[in-house]
């Protein structure tokens, strides 16, 4: 009676041990250009907190996902006065690894968002551009069609990454308020 009662608990009680020596997250790091920060040669940048820091040993670190989102959107804080349509361009540089020198680059991404005053009409509020494993990114805009629109809208950098840390043996995570 007791090993049928013990028997379904082993596979949660090994799966609580193996977690015993590592944590787990996701971390969500974003930057963000909204208005008239918003103009031809910016520079958005972002990046993972643990790519260069000495706290943290690289190999200690295992990283399931890492996935890049740059959205562009239309802000809702204030009424807008009047329609607009309007699109950037923009040239993306990312590293993979905390040791490449040169980084993967994207050229020629096009996000574009629109904005309708009349009630009932629909209109695109937000566009996103998705890719993977950028641990730092540089966004760089390279034209806006409509510059008069930018006050209207927010340009954002995202880095989501899921990732355990193994702890050294005979170590216990510390955790302080």
């Amino acid at each position: 009676m007791i090993k049928k009662l013990f028997k379904p608990l082993i596979p949660l009680c090994c799966l609580f041990l193996t977690c015993l020596k590592c944590l787990a997250g996701v971390e969500i790091t974003e930057a963000i250009l909204k208005g008239n920060q918003l103009e031809k040669d910016a520079v958005l940048m972002v990046e993972d907190q643990k790519i260069h820091s000495s706290l943290f040993v690289w190999s200690n670190i295992t990283n399931i996902s890492v996935n890049n989102v740059i959205s562009l959107k239309v802000l809702g804080e204030k009424v807008l006065p009047q329609d607009f349509e309007c699109k950037l361009k923009l040239r993306v540089e990312y590293f993979t690894s905390p040791v490449l020198e040169n980084p993967t680059v994207i050229d020629e991404i096009e996000l574009g968002v629109d904005y309708k005053k009349a009630g009932g009409e629909s209109y695109k509020g937000a566009d996103h551009y998705k890719f993977k494993n950028g641990y730092h990114v540089k966004v760089y805009i390279t034209e806006i069609t409509n510059p008069q629109a930018v006050e209207n809208l927010l340009l954002s950098s995202t880095i989501i990454i899921d990732r355990k840390y193994r702890f050294l043996d005979g170590q216990s995570p510390t955790y302080s308020n």
